[in-house]
């Protein structure tokens, strides 16, 4: 599974990763995504 997008705030990717991962079916994500600095 590919992520991509913008996230509002870069501290939240972390989370998003785990959760997808925790999806069953799900084998691996890749983060595809931009925060501002």
């Amino acid at each position: 599974m590919t992520l991509s997008g913008t996230l509002p705030d870069a501290s939240a990717l972390p989370v998003l990763e785990r959760l997808v991962r925790a999806v069953p079916g799900v084998v691996d994500a890749e983060a595809r995504l931009v925060a501002p600095d």
